[in-house]
Order: C-alpha cells, then structure tokens, then sequence
C-alpha cells in the first residue's frame, strides 16, 4: 500500500501489475489551538508560508509575523523517506527542500 503513485521503475519489476484505489490519503498542517498564530490569522496560512517554515526560512513565529512571539517554530513531520513525505515534497515543496 503506497500514499504515492507507483513509480515507473516499481511498475517494471512487477509482471502483471493491477493497481487499485482503494482510498486516497490527506496532508494536513496543524497549529497548535493555543498558539497566538491562530488567534492573529484565523489558522489560515498560505502556500507560500507554508514552503519558508518548512524550508528553514522562517525559524521563529514572528518570522511570519512581526507581531507573533518571537519564539522557535518547532516543525514535525513524517519521515523524510515516506510515501507521505514524497506527496508534501513533490505537490508542495517542489524543489526546495524541506528542513
């Protein structure tokens, strides 16, 4: 079971291969309820936020902010080798590289 397409080269090693959907998995991000971010932006945060926390480039809340604290964004994801990560890479990151 994979939360990503087969790649070409699993495709080829597998005589025979018939694939079925048998559900379609979701990414989400989630923000703590108590953290001051929810209460200045309403949870919403955008694609584009979203790429500089993970990517490194926004290390602090009030890097997205200036009137957030002026404390460490603590990013927690799946494992960078997973099929859930290869889907948040892939659609999200692009060819920035999550750190």
């Amino acid at each position: 079971m994979l939360a990503r397409d087969i790649k070409d080269g699993e495709k080829e090693k597998i005589k025979d291969l018939k694939a079925f959907t048998l559900g379609l998995d979701a990414l989400t991000i989630s923000v703590n309820p108590q953290n001051k971010f929810i209460q200045l932006k309403g949870g919403n945060i955008t694609k584009e936020e979203i790429i500089k926390i993970f990517s490194g480039e926004y290390k602090k809340w009030s890097d997205l902010d200036k009137s957030l604290p002026d404390e460490e964004i603590v990013v927690v994801t799946r494992d960078l080798s997973g099929g859930a990560h290869e889907v948040f890479q892939k659609n999200i990151m692009k060819d920035i590289n999550v750190r």
